[in-house]
């Protein structure tokens, strides 16, 4: 049976959303929305899951490469080596320890996401969600490859700069994951919200989660969560 493929068109509604989140956070250094874009994200691409899903493993299979970058284990011996060489000069290892910290706050809350909802992946030919349970199968939502990404390109961005670069690569890993079969883009995008916005509160850039709905409503609402 053909796959049906995703419709190109209707791509550009979550992508506009997840860039103008983007743009809104970098923009507004004092708020931290990470509470109602990740709703509102999920909410917009989950129901083209599946489709986007058969769209990537057809036309997408180059970005598979890409997938080992987020790698948990692989990230831990990039900081640890970082370490090293920080050390070996003498200097402050502020960087090593947030980044760390970082990958593993965001690891633990996705981990318990995973095994809350466990999710089938896409390459099983289903959709559906088991509910909680202690067995190690059907983890797919969120993805943690991108959440790893997501929250090493983070810190490396704040310390070294060129947010396109380090930003750009975590993406083709969460391209990387749904062209692989492993994951479906609803998946990605909350595995990449996760690694960003407890990046940003570790590093000590985002010291509230701030939940506007006064930008959907015409009254004001603030809900405040913080860390200190």
């Amino acid at each position: 049976m053909k796959p049906v493929i995703f419709k190109k068109g209707r791509l550009w509604v979550p992508l506009l959303l997840f860039l103008s989140y983007k743009t809104s956070m970098f923009a507004q250094s004092h708020d931290c929305n990470c509470i109602i874009y990740p709703a509102l994200s999920f909410v917009s691409v989950y129901p083209e899951d599946v489709n986007f899903s058969n769209y990537a493993r057809a036309r997408l299979s180059f970005f598979s490469r890409f997938s080992p970058l987020g790698r948990s284990d692989y990230a831990v011996l990039f900081i640890l080596f970082h370490g090293l060489y920080t050390f070996s000069r003498g200097k402050n290892l502020k960087f090593e320890k947030k980044a760390f910290i970082s990958m593993a706050v965001s690891g633990i809350m996705v981990s318990f996401l995973k095994y809350m909802l466990h999710r089938t992946r896409p390459n099983t030919g289903e959709n559906r969600w088991e509910g909680a349970g202690f067995y190690f199968r059907n983890v797919s939502f969120p993805s943690g490859h991108t959440q790893v990404a997501f929250s090493l390109a983070s810190s490396l961005a704040e310390k070294y700069g060129y947010p396109v670069v380090f930003y750009t690569l975590a993406l083709f890993v969460g391209i990387a994951r749904v062209a692989r079969g492993m994951h479906y883009l609803s998946d990605v995008v909350i595995g990449a919200y996760s690694g960003y916005c407890v990046s940003k509160l570790v590093s000590g850039e985002r010291t509230n989660i701030k939940l506007f709905v006064g930008r959907v409503f015409p009254k004001e609402i603030r809900v405040y969560y913080s860390l200190k």
